[in-house]
C-alpha cells in the first residue's frame, strides 16, 4: 500500500471554500462512501489489479472544527481494510474567496508491526474565483523514525448544470498535480519497509498530472459522484512503481448522506 491516498481524499473536503458564511453554518454529520475501480494512488498501484473501499464519517461543527474517521480498503488486502486515519482539522475564512485548514491525522494500519508515517500534519488553502477555483494541499507524514512530504495542486472550474430547491447536478472539470518524496509512495508489507523504493527517497519531485471530471447529483441529503480519472505517472521507478501499461485510467464513486444536527433550545 502506498502512503499518498489519505492525503487525495481529504483535500475536498480540507481546501474547499465554497461553503456557507459562518452565521448560516450549522453542525453536520456526513456519511460516505468511496469506490474506486482501480486502487490507484498517484498514477501508482504497483501492478495489483484491485477495487477501493472507503467508508467514512466527518462530524463538521459550524466553529469550522471537524472530526473524521476513514477506513481505507483494497480488493486484494487480508481484512479488506488496510489503513484507518482519524483527523481534526479546523478551517478558517480569511475572506470570502479564500479559507485555509490546518489539521492532523493519526494513521493506524492494522496489518503493521510497527508504526511507520502514522502521523500526519497537514495544510489545506482553498480559493475561489469567479473563472476557478485553486486548491492546495501540504501534508507531513512522520513516525518511526522517517518522515515524508506530500503536495497535491488543484484547478477546478464549478459548472452548475441545474438547480432545483431539492436537487441538483454539477460538474467540475479539473486538473491536479501531485507533488512528493519517494517516501509518500512507500510500500509497506506487515510493517516492513519495501527499502527498494528508497531511490531518492528524500527528494520532492513531481509524482503524476491527473484529469478529473465530477459529475455530483444532489438530491435532498443525499449526494452521488462519479468521477473519471486520468492519470500520468511521473518519475516511476520501473518496474517497482509500475502500474499498469499506458496512463492509469480509472473511476471513483462516492455515496453520502448529510444530516443536519440541531440543537435543543433552553
Amino acid at each position: 500500500m502506498c502512503f499518498s491516498f489519505f492525503e487525495e481524499n481529504h483535500l475536498n473536503a480540507a481546501t474547499s471554500s465554497n461553503d456557507s458564511t459562518p452565521s448560516k453554518r450549522k453542525d453536520t454529520l456526513v456519511v460516505s462512501i468511496d469506490f474506486m475501480s482501480n486502487a490507484i494512488y498517484s498514477g501508482r498501484n504497483y501492478g495489483i489489479q484491485q477495487i477501493g473501499l472507503n467508508p467514512s464519517i466527518i462530524y463538521n461543527h459550524k466553529s469550522g472544527l471537524t472530526f473524521s474517521v476513514y477506513s481505507y480498503g483494497m480488493g486484494k488486502t487480508q481484512g479488506l481494510i488496510t489503513l484507518t486515519d482519524l483527523g481534526v482539522s479546523f478551517k478558517l475564512r480569511l475572506h470570502p474567496k479564500l479559507t485555509i485548514t490546518p489539521g492532523y491525522d493519526y494513521l493506524y494500519n492494522r496489518l503493521e508491526s510497527n508504526q511507520v508515517l502514522f502521523n500526519a500534519l497537514n495544510l489545506g488553502i482553498g480559493l475561489n474565483l469567479k473563472i476557478f477555483s485553486i486548491s492546495n494541499y501540504l501534508g507531513f507524514s512522520f513516525g518511526g523514525g522517517m518522515s515524508s512530504w506530500y503536495e497535491e495542486l488543484s484547478l477546478s472550474k464549478y459548472i452548475n448544470v441545474f438547480y432545483r430547491e431539492k436537487a441538483s447536478l454539477a460538474i467540475s472539470p479539473t486538473i491536479v498535480g501531485i507533488m512528493g518524496t519517494k517516501f509518500s509512495q512507500t510500500l509497506i508489507y506487515n510493517g516492513e519497509i519495501d527499502t527498494t523504493t528508497s531511490i531518492d527517497s528524500y527528494d520532492f519531485m513531481p509524482l503524476c498530472i491527473g484529469l478529473q471530471l465530477p459529475v455530483t447529483l444532489t438530491v435532498q441529503s443525499f449526494s452521488l459522484t462519479v468521477s473519471p480519472h486520468y492519470d500520468i505517472p511521473l518519475n516511476v521507478v520501473k518496474p517497482l512503481e509500475l502500474s499498469i501499461p499506458g496512463n492509469p485510467f480509472y473511476v471513483t464513486c462516492k455515496l453520502s448522506y448529510t444530516l443536519g444536527i440541531k440543537k435543543k433550545k433552553h
